[in-house]
C-alpha cells in the first residue's frame, strides 16, 4: 500500500501557498521551471513530520496543565485537550473534497518509514486530512523557518559544524565546484524570506567573505578541519546580518545619497531590501542627505526601484 500514490485534497489557498514555497525554494524538475511537487512534499515530510507531532503533543500538554485545577480526571483532561486541538487549532481544514486541489504524493525510500508512522497516528483522520493539517501548520511559520525545515539536513550539518568548530564542504545548484568554508552563522534576510550561510572561504590563498543561500547548497558534509575565520571578517559578517546577509560586505565603505522631497518620500515608503542610513541630514534647501555604510550593491539595487531617477543623486562613494 505504501508504494501507491497518496491523493491529498487541499483547499486552494493551501495548495497555492505550497506551490509558492516550492518556487521560492527553487525545487524544480530537470526543465528548470516545472515544480517538482513530489520532491518538495517529500522534503517537507522529512523535515517536519516528527516536529509536527511534537507540536501537537505540546498543545495538548499545555491545555492539560491548564485543566489541572478543574475537578476532572487526567484521562478526561487529555480527552478534552485533544478535542480542543482537533476542533480549534485545526478548524480551518474542510473535510470535503469539493473545490479542492489534488496533490499526489509518491512515497520514496526516504519517506516510506515516516509515512508508515503517519498511518499509525491518524487518530480518526483520513490520510488526506492528516497531511492537510500538517501542511497548514507548516504554512503558519515564517518563510525562513519553512526553508529551514525543507532543507533540514543542510541546516543541521551547518549548525552542527558551527557547534563543533568545524569547516563544511559542498557544491551548489548553480555550480558543481566544491567549496570548503568556515561557517560563521546562518542568518535570515530582514524580510524573513530566505536563509544565508555567512562564511569565511579561502580563494586564491586569501580569506574572503562569502554568502550562500541555504536552498542552493547541495551535497554538504562536515570536514575534519577546524574553522578559521579572520577577526576582520567577523566584523563584516555582523554588518551583513544588520543590513542584509544576501549582500557581501568585505571592506568598509560609505555611500552618500541626496534625495529631493519626492525621493525621500519614496525612500520611506519602500521596505524590501531597504538599507538604513547611519546618518540622515536635512539641508536648508529641503534636500535630504543620507549616508550608508552597507554594501554599495545593496544601495544600487534599492535605488533601481525608484520610478523617478531624478529624485536622487549619488553624491559620493568612499572606501574607508
Amino acid at each position: 500500500m505504501l508504494d501507491d500514490k497518496i491523493n491529498i485534497y487541499l483547499p486552494k489557498e493551501i495548495a497555492n501557498s505550497l506551490d509558492d514555497d516550492a518556487i521560492s525554494f527553487e525545487i524544480f524538475k530537470n526543465d528548470g521551471f516545472s515544480i517538482n511537487r513530489n520532491r518538495f512534499l517529500s522534503s517537507l515530510i522529512i523535515g517536519y513530520a516528527h516536529k509536527y507531532e511534537d507540536e501537537i503533543d505540546n498543545y495538548i500538554t499545555l491545555i492539560e496543565n491548564e485543566l489541572k485545577n478543574e475537578k476532572i480526571s487526567k484521562n478526561r483532561a487529555t480527552h478534552i485537550a485533544k478535542k480542543i486541538v482537533e476542533n480549534v487549532f485545526m478548524s480551518e481544514i474542510s473535510n470535503g473534497r469539493n473545490g479542492s486541489v489534488v496533490f499526489s504524493l509518491k512515497p520514496t525510500g526516504q519517506t516510506k518509514n515516516i509515512i508508515e508512522y503517519i498511518y499509525l497516528n491518524l487518530n480518526n483522520n483520513s490520510v488526506s486530512q492528516y497531511f492537510c493539517k500538517l501542511f497548514l501548520n507548516y504554512l503558519k511559520k515564517p518563510r525562513y523557518e519553512r526553508e529551514q525545515l525543507i532543507f533540514k539536513n543542510t541546516y543541521d550539518v551547518i549548525s552542527d559544524a558551527i557547534k563543533k568548530n568545524k569547516m563544511v564542504y559542498f557544491s551548489t545548484t548553480r555550480s558543481n565546484t566544491m567549496h570548503e568554508v568556515s561557517p560563521f552563522t546562518i542568518a535570515n534576510s530582514k524580510e524573513e524570506l530566505h536563509n544565508y550561510l555567512l562564511c569565511d572561504e579561502i580563494i586564491e590563498d586569501k580569506h574572503t567573505v562569502q554568502t550562500y543561500r541555504l536552498n542552493r547548497i547541495k551535497s554538504i558534509n562536515m570536514s575534519n578541519r577546524k574553522r578559521i575565520i579572520l577577526e576582520e571578517n567577523i566584523g563584516f559578517f555582523k554588518k551583513m546580518i544588520m543590513y542584509g546577509p544576501q549582500y557581501v560586505i568585505d571592506h568598509n565603505e560609505l555611500t552618500t545619497i541626496v534625495f529631493n522631497d519626492s525621493g525621500i518620500k519614496t525612500f520611506n515608503k519602500i521596505y524590501i531590501n531597504k538599507p538604513n542610513p547611519i546618518k540622515r541630514t536635512r539641508r536648508d534647501n529641503g534636500e535630504w542627505e543620507c549616508v550608508f555604510d552597507c554594501s554599495k550593491k545593496q544601495v544600487d539595487q534599492f535605488l533601481n526601484k525608484f520610478e523617478d531617477k531624478t529624485s536622487f543623486i549619488i553624491k559620493d562613494h568612499i572606501t574607508k
